[in-house]
Order: C-alpha cells, then structure tokens, then sequence
C-alpha cells in the first residue's frame, strides 16, 4: 500500500491528476481560437491553415487524459495535391458528466463521441454523450489494481466499449443485467437498467462555424428519453478474475475481435452520419457495416450462456437494488 501511496494510486491520487489535466484542455480549446478567425475575417482558410487547425484539434483530441480512441478520415475526393482541404477527426472520450438516478448521487464520467471536420469554408464539430456511466469505484480500483495512472484510464476501456453498440442493441425487456467489458489487465464489470433518462441528460449537438453565422443544433430531443443506461461499477485485475470469468472475458475479446470493423461503424455513425446525410469520408470503405446482425446474434448467445450467468451476478443491495429486484420479479413471473 505504501508504494501505492507514493504512486498517487488513491483516490484522492486521482483526483489530482484530473484536476492537473483541467487547465491543460482549456489551454488547448484556447489554441483554436485565433485558428478559426479566418472564418469570419475573410470566410475561408488557406490550406496551409486548414492543416494547422486540423493539427492543433488532433493534440487537443488526443489528451490521453479523456480520449478513449480517435479516427481520422480524409475525403477521398480530394486528391492530395489539390487545393481543397476536406478531413475529420473522430472518436470517443470519457468526460466529467453528472449522475442520472434519483435518491443517489455520486462523480461519474460519460462516455461521449466527438466529430470534427475542417474544410476550407468551414469547421463543424458534432457531440454525442451516450448514456455510459464511469464510476467513481470503478476508477479507483483500477488504479490500485492495474498498478497504472489515471492518464491510462481511457485507453483501457478501448475497445472494450465496443460492446456498448452490442449491449443497447441486443437489450431485452430486462429490468436490470450485468456485462463485462474487457481490458489488457482485466475487466470492468457494470449494469445495464432500463430507465428513462431525466430530460437534458444525454447532449448531442451540431456547432457549424463559417463566414455566416455560427449555426447551432439541439439534437437532444431526438435521444433524451432512451430507456437504457449502463455503469461501469468496477474492475476485477485478471488475476482476480474468477476462471468462469476469464472464459467469459476470452469469448469476449474474442467477439470483439470478430465484428470490431462492424462495431467501428454502428459507433461511428453516431457522429458521422447523425444528420442522415450522404457517407462522403468513406465509412464504410474502412469499417464495413456487413455483419452487425452476426454480431448482434453471437452476443446474445453469449449472454444468455450458463456460463455467462455463472459468471455474471446481479448485486443484492445497493444503489440499483430497486432494479435488481424488479428484475428478479420479472424473472419469477416468467418461470410460475
């Protein structure tokens, strides 16, 4: 424990480290500042500004503080040596976000999808916070247990919340079921309950700056009310896994591994597509949509298991118990 104190590896270790890393974000959103002037000086960039801008959001994009994975796709359009200028940076991160329950109130970070697209006459940055709660707990025993540093937090989680596309998708009419999501050095075991979300929770927008004025767009209305939240409760180190779990965390990575390019897709177009419009950065070239009904099945099988319900147990107290036991009631009246 004593080595762990020296590390920082505490809870109060971490959140110094979140605190330290607080001014160095804003520092960066500060540098895109003057990069998006041009905009509204003259309603256009020179190329050259145009990489600078799409350079300086990648560093900001990649603090490795909050970003869990990051993509970047050029417009195949536009040949190299031409004078357009059409690329996108896109990814996830896990960010400070508030507790979505009643009765309970605790720190948690979101996991939330961010789009941004440079082109000569505008930059446009889309957000999506999904309804994907980190766990204070959850945090803290990763750090002691892994032996790492909060800056290695997101990284960890990648890509095992890649099955977040399969959890929502394969839901059923469950009150409340446990998953794992896998990591290099364990896992994250959490709950999925089925809860509408307080109205203003989920965040999903559209900031578009050009030489017009800046447009902005409310997407929230259309996904507020999803019925369904998942929280990462905490990390088991692999050693500490039970040998039911290991199997269930090797079929998982396994799966993963299998549809990871369908995956990509089902969680990128969450951004990219979010407007319907037309796959212009090629998506689908570079993550197939093909076989996500495959992936969708195999999960389902895969939860529905003996071995996943050996390994996989629903707590009996705590600040889910109302929907454990709605759950377990659920189950009753469907074996009577």
């Amino acid at each position: 424990m004593d080595a762990k104190l020296a590390k920082g590896l505490t809870r109060h270790g971490f959140r110094d480290d979140v605190r330290a890393s607080d001014p160095l974000a804003q520092e960066g959103s500060d540098a895109l500042i003057p990069l998006l002037k041009p905009f509204k000086q003259r309603g256009r960039l020179k190329k050259e500004e145009a990489k600078a801008l799409i350079a300086k959001d990648a560093v900001l994009k990649g603090d490795p503080h909050y970003t869990v994975f990051m993509e970047r796709f050029v417009n195949p359009k536009v040949k190299a040596l031409s004078a357009a200028f059409d690329e996108a940076l896109v990814g996830g991160a896990m960010m400070p976000g508030r507790w979505p329950l009643n009765e309970h109130d605790e720190k948690v970070q979101t996991f939330s999808l961010f789009y941004d697209r440079v082109r000569l006459v505008s930059f446009e940055h889309r957000f999506f916070e999904c309804s994907v709660f980190l766990r204070e707990h959850a945090i803290s025993r990763f750090l002691e247990r892994a032996d790492g540093y909060y800056r290695g937090l997101a990284a960890a989680l990648w890509p095992g919340l890649l099955l977040l596309e399969l959890i929502d998708r394969a839901a059923s009419n469950a009150c409340a079921s446990a998953f794992m999501l896998p990591s290099t050095k364990g896992a994250f075991l959490g709950m999925r309950v089925r809860e509408t979300l307080p109205e203003g929770q989920r965040r999903t927008y559209s900031i578009t700056i050009s030489k017009e004025e800046t447009q902005f767009l409310d997407l929230s209305q259309n996904s507020s009310s999803y019925p369904l939240m998942s929280f990462i409760n905490t990390f088991v180190h692999t050693e500490e896994l039970r040998s039911g779990q290991r199997r269930v965390c090797d079929e998982t990575v396994a799966l993963i591994e299998k549809h990871q390019a369908a995956l990509m897709h089902a969680l990128l177009s969450r951004t990219m597509l979010m407007n319907d419009e037309n796959d212009d950065l090629a998506l689908s070239a570079r993550f197939p949509r093909y076989g996500l009904d495959a992936a969708v099945s195999d999960y389902r099988a895969l939860v529905g298991s003996s071995a996943w319900r050996d390994a996989l147990k629903l707590p009996d107290d705590g600040v889910f118990k109302k929907y454990v036991d709605m759950q377990r009631k659920q189950e009753a009246a469907v074996n009577t």
